[in-house]
């Protein structure tokens, strides 16, 4: 069961990025005119703790070393989540054709927050059991 467990949140944190970064481009996809290229350069970075965890869960013992990686790319993946919001907020309440489509991104980052959370605490303490 000690082994087992951290697999499991390996796979769900697999599922978890893969879905956040299906959601964000479909949801982004029309904000193109509002959004600079800048603001879409995060998604790369989006991808890559999916791509740490698939591999994370085919060796852990010689890829732990990708767990500070992951905590360090959600530590900046909720601070961009948090300007996301404020940058946003003040758009929320203006008229607009895509206003759907931009308040489901709004959510989902307000979803994805407490998640980027988990990871980031899970990531730090099982990189530390595992260092022992």
């Amino acid at each position: 069961m000690r082994r087992f467990l951290p697999f499991i949140l390996y796979a769900a944190g697999l599922v978890c990025e893969t879905a956040r970064a299906v959601l964000s481009a479909y949801s982004q996809k029309s904000f193109s005119p509002v959004f600079s290229l800048f603001d879409f350069t995060g998604l790369a970075l989006i991808c890559l703790p999916a791509v740490f965890f698939f591999m994370l869960l085919s060796n852990e013992k010689e890829f732990h070393s990708l767990l500070k990686i992951i905590a360090l790319i959600k530590f900046f993946c909720i601070i961009a989540a948090y300007l996301f919001l404020i940058k946003t907020s003040a758009m929320i309440g203006s008229d607009s054709v895509k206003m759907g489509t931009f308040r489901f991104q709004f959510i989902l980052t307000w979803i994805f927050l407490p998640i980027d959370t988990f990871i980031l605490v899970f990531s730090l303490l099982r990189e530390r059991s595992l260092c022992k």
